[in-house]
């Protein structure tokens, strides 16, 4: 079995954006900034806003909309196709959060499923760390047998910046055909 660093396709599916002033307007700069990394259910503050795709100018055949991809820092986001796939095996990983692009309805998907440093192996694992402030990550790795059966998680190894994904999880992924991800498994890639 093994275990992906998550990361969305950008050079082959649009990007998914809010505007960033939505969220200060609608939850405040404290939800806007840490959102994601913080490892809370946001639940009852969320406010749904405006979302939308678009096209990166970099990648000028990246025209599909993805079922699966990023907003931020380790928000996932799932087209309402990926939400009923996936649902019932990812509501006790962390919250939903409903919101609409378009005519469509989308989801976020806040993952609180947060491993302790127990989970790495720090042999083969290293921080980069400059002048005393984290930078990211060098190597990682897991000890796999204590997270082989989490479909989702994340790590304060990583201060929270990253999801991780079982085989599991690609496994329904693949299952159904639902597009927009990479799994990396360089779980130090940038």
């Amino acid at each position: 079995m093994s275990i992906y660093k998550l990361r969305a396709e950008v050079e082959a599916y649009q990007s998914f954006h809010i505007n960033p002033d939505a969220i200060y307007d609608a939850m405040g700069d404290d939800f806007a900034l840490n959102f994601g990394v913080k490892g809370e259910s946001v639940k009852k503050a969320w406010v749904p806003v405006h979302c939308e795709f678009f096209q990166p100018e970099e990648f000028p055949t990246a025209t599909p909309i993805p079922d699966l991809g990023f907003w931020q820092t380790g928000i996932l986001v799932l087209s309402a196709k990926a939400h009923d796939v996936l649902v019932d095996e990812l509501e006790k990983f962390g919250g939903f959060l409903e919101l609409t692009c378009g005519t469509e309805r989308y989801y976020l998907f806040n993952t609180l499923h947060i491993k302790s440093d127990e989970v790495i192996d720090f042999t083969n694992s290293e921080q980069d760390v400059a002048q005393g402030l984290f930078m990211g990550i060098k190597r990682l790795a897991f000890n796999e047998s204590m997270v082989i059966d989490n479909m989702l998680f994340k790590i304060r190894y990583d201060q929270l910046l990253n999801i991780y994904a079982s085989e599991k999880f690609k496994a329904v992924v693949e299952k159904y055909t639902l597009e927009g991800l990479v799994f990396n498994s360089d779980l130090a890639c940038f």
